[in-house]
């Protein structure tokens, strides 16, 4: 279940959930999450978008950006500062004052597409606040965990080890100078430095889902799991290109583009230098390193 999903479904109530939740779950609603700002990114506490309650509703007033499908999501769940703080809200695609952006192209991902939003005196109904006023921050986070896991984590891990399958496969089938490259010893370094990075990966995004099953607080081993499993799939998909030579680098083997979309796993979801900032302020509170 994506965060879109936990979003809804852990706080959608009443009428929300048939028109949302249930719609969603039946494939029948795609739902984007608007949290991104040209001016808060990875700091979601900066965010400009307003809601301004008027009479039985809300309007929206702000922009957002790198909205991921929302050309063909038919509700978003939109994050906006009101008079009790930041708040979510639920807004239907055709709202009036809302307007959808030009897609934003990029480097990799190239199957979701990215949009801007553009809110003008957006007027959408009192039901639409998606759970309680001022709780938006806290809603967010409190799924983020979970998201981070399964949208980096997991993800990475996934595709660094396609990338090794590959790699292995072509390393035994590859011959120069009368012999597979996958007896050079260069070779077989990058072979298993990629192993390793992956098993490491693997094991510390397994030992932090425990954790959270387990109910404990995991958002430093979370950050660490983010941190360190966008990093591995970046130096796995370095190697891959190597070892594949002008081949990796040619858009005829998916090589090169699994190497264009590792680059964004350290940029969503917190770039690699905050959640490196969120470690080590929790080291230093904590003050030893036990965990």
């Amino acid at each position: 279940m994506t965060l879109r999903l936990f979003l809804i479904s852990w706080n959608c109530t009443g009428a929300q959930r048939e028109k949302y939740l249930h719609a969603a779950m039946r494939g029948d609603l795609h739902v984007s999450v608007a949290m991104s700002e040209p001016a808060a990114g990875s700091d979601a506490n900066g965010i400009k978008t307003t809601a301004r309650c008027d009479g039985d509703g809300w309007i929206l007033n702000g922009s957002k950006h790198f909205i991921s499908d929302a050309d063909v999501a038919g509700a978003y769940v939109v994050t906006a500062r009101c008079e009790q703080g930041i708040s979510c809200f639920l807004v239907d695609r055709d709202a009036p004052g809302l307007e959808l952006g030009p897609r934003q192209d990029m480097m990799g991902h190239r199957g979701t597409h990215q949009h801007g939003l553009f809110f003008t005196d957006c007027r959408i109904g009192a039901q639409q606040l998606l759970g309680e006023p001022g709780r938006g921050m806290a809603l967010m986070l409190g799924l983020i965990n979970v998201a981070r896991l399964a949208y980096v984590g997991a993800r990475a891990v996934g595709m660094a080890s396609k990338l090794l399958e590959m790699s292995a496969e072509f390393a035994q089938q590859r011959s120069q100078f009368g012999a597979p490259i996958g007896s050079f010893q260069m070779v077989q370094k990058m072979l298993a430095d990629m192993q390793t990075d992956i098993y490491a990966a693997r094991m510390m995004m397994l030992n932090a889902a425990w954790e959270i099953d387990q109910g404990r607080e995991a958002r430093e081993k979370v950050s660490m799991v983010k941190l360190f499993a966008s990093e591995m799939l970046g130096r796995v998909a370095d190697n891959a290109v190597q070892i594949f030579g002008g081949m990796g680098y040619c858009s005829a083997l998916p090589i090169e583009r699994y190497y264009r979309d590792a680059r964004v796993f350290r940029l969503y979801d917190g770039t690699s230098e905050i959640h490196r900032m969120m470690i080590a302020r929790s080291l230093l509170e904590r003050g030893g390193i036990s965990l």
